[in-house]
Parts: C-alpha cells; structure tokens; sequence
C-alpha cells in the first residue's frame, strides 16, 4: 500500500532495526531488519522495498517481524495480506 514512512529506530532488546510506516488509518511495522531503505518523512509507493530482514535486536534468528495496527489497535495481519495478495 502506499504510504509515509511515520518513524525509523533501533530497540536492542526488542526488534531491533525497524521501520514504521503510515498508510491511512493503518500502521505497519517492520522488524529486526538487517537494513532500513528510505527516511523519515518519505513517501512510498505499493511494492516499494522499505527494508532487508536480519536478526537484529532481540531475536533467535534472521526473519521479519510484522505487526499492522488499525486505529491504534494491533490486528490479525493474515486478512489484510491476503486481501492484498489477491488485489494483485
């Protein structure tokens, strides 16, 4: 989805590297990447790469940590991506 990035930051006991962005009534996080792409205040476009995975933080193992908010709210992630995985 197209968005802005909101925040950019490092959590070393918990996700480490990580990338916020806002997209509407919706804010995705991404975690314990290896590298954050883009800035604070950038818009982005769908399908635009926002960062690479890693094991950064406090983590067991390279992978990507993914939460989506909806109003303040945390959310079930799996609807919202396979809505989008059949929007494509």
């Amino acid at each position: 989805m197209p968005g802005k990035i909101k925040k950019i930051g490092y959590e070393k006991k918990g996700l480490g590297n990580y990338i916020k962005i806002s997209h509407g009534e919706f804010e995705v996080t991404y975690g314990h990447l290896h590298t954050v792409l883009g800035e604070e205040g950038d818009f982005i476009e769908a399908g635009e790469r926002v960062g690479i995975s890693g094991n950064t933080g406090k983590s067991t193992g390279e992978h990507l940590h993914l939460a989506i908010k909806f109003k303040g709210k945390y959310v079930d992630p799996f609807p919202i991506l396979n809505y989008l995985k059949g929007a494509l």
